[in-house]
């Protein structure tokens, strides 16, 4: 059934938490309406991607390392999406759940730069899929 609002499925969330856009609304027309899976509300530009190197790099970097990279930027967007210090620290908590701290210096290589890079201007719901 349709959301109240004209809001679709995929629009929940917009939009850092939504699917990505509907082709269909963009062409002017969606058949499948409230029901639709894709978000039918305006993004701006074009979602950031991985390339294959870097999700490779990321598929086979141990699961710490991965944290430590994305921890502090979801942190960050958590906050800008409004909430509380409370709710982005609980993100802190699943990542401490890994036995490695979350917080302090990294050193990164180049690559993992660029990764951070890419990860940065990623919605929060592409960084944690």
């Amino acid at each position: 059934p349709p959301l109240p609002g004209g809001f679709n499925a995929g629009s929940i969330g917009h939009p850092e938490l939504c699917a990505r856009p509907c082709l269909h609304i963009a062409a002017g027309r969606c058949v499948h309406g409230g029901r639709c899976e894709f978000c039918h509300l305006p993004h701006d530009g074009r979602q950031s991607k991985m390339d294959k190197r870097q999700r490779e790099m990321l598929q086979t970097m141990p699961g710490e390392r991965a944290l430590e990279l994305i921890h502090p930027m979801l942190h960050q967007k958590l906050l800008g999406m409004g909430a509380t210090e409370d709710d982005a620290r609980a993100v802190a908590d699943l990542c401490r759940m890994s036995g490695r701290p979350v917080e302090g210096p990294m050193s990164k290589s180049r690559s993992e730069r660029a990764l951070v890079k890419v990860m940065g201007s990623m919605t929060v719901r592409h960084l944690l899929i």
